[in-house]
């Protein structure tokens, strides 16, 4: 009986590096469709991505659940994941002002951006053509 909570324990930290490394490509996928210029499904990605953050941030808080070390590693683990998130983030709010996590309805995209300096002259680059034609 003593060996069933040892299992659970690494059933569960088994459940989280899963989760973390869903989120980690989740970020990934965004990062791509944004430069392809697909910021609604962009979005949708970050949306995902948030939610596992939650998640896992809860667990890692809960001092009970895992050792110190191991919550330590993981909450530093969600910081640079939230800031790879927000910086996507950024580079969508370029492109389409108002662009926050939640998917909206309508066209616009990144294309060609990449994130840093050259995702925002993309981005202007990319708004001033779909002002001067169709998305």
């Amino acid at each position: 009986m003593s060996a069933q909570p040892g299992i659970a324990q690494e059933l569960r930290e088994e459940a989280v590096r899963t989760q973390t490394m869903v989120g980690e490509a989740l970020c990934a996928v965004a990062r791509s469709e944004a430069s392809g210029g697909m910021a609604d499904r962009a979005l949708q990605s970050l949306v995902a991505v948030r939610h596992i953050l939650d998640e896992v941030g809860v667990y890692a808080s809960d001092s009970n659940r895992m050792p110190v070390s191991a919550a330590r590693e993981l909450l530093d683990f969600v910081r640079e994941l939230q800031e790879r998130a927000q910086n996507i983030e950024r580079v969508l709010q370029l492109v389409r002002p108002g662009a926050e996590g939640k998917p909206r309805a309508g066209g616009g995209g990144a294309e060609g951006a990449s994130m840093g300096e050259g995702a925002a002259i993309e981005a202007r680059r990319h708004r001033k053509q779909t002002r001067t034609g169709p998305a």
